[in-house]
């Protein structure tokens, strides 16, 4: 009789942790990726993701550069970071730069002075000045 009580309290107390481990989980929202699209202006837009809650537009382009093979050049100048070219277009070429956006709004900084967060879509562009 005493180990079927025993038993029985071990289960229940199992049973309970068990529930409020899964309770902590359901409420820790999952945060949503940082996406980064890359347009070369050639009908060939590319999608990544990053999975973090904070970073800089340029610090998100380098990460995604490298993990895929990409390749980038960029200068530095006082302003910040300034993108050369990406995937082999290069600023200049054909009267197209690359101009990035972050939700569909033009970045008015340097892309290693824009901080981005976790759900932010970030586009880097080759397309003509827009101004």
């Amino acid at each position: 009789m005493f180990v079927a009580i025993s038993f029985l309290g071990f289960s229940v107390t199992s049973i309970k942790r068990d529930l409020r481990e899964q309770s902590l989980k359901a409420e820790i929202p999952k945060t949503k990726p940082i996406t980064l699209l890359i347009d070369t202006g050639e009908s060939d837009s590319r999608k990544y993701e990053i999975e973090k809650n904070q970073t800089t537009a340029f610090d998100a382009l380098k990460e995604i550069c490298e993990k895929n093979n990409i390749g980038i050049s960029s200068s530095q100048y006082e302003a910040g970071i300034f993108i050369k070219s990406i995937a082999g277009k290069e600023n200049g070429q054909d009267n197209k730069y690359w101009i990035f956006y972050v939700n569909g709004e033009m970045s008015q900084s340097a892309a290693d002075k824009k901080i981005v967060n976790a759900g932010d879509v970030v586009e880097f562009r080759f397309q003509s000045n827009p101004f």
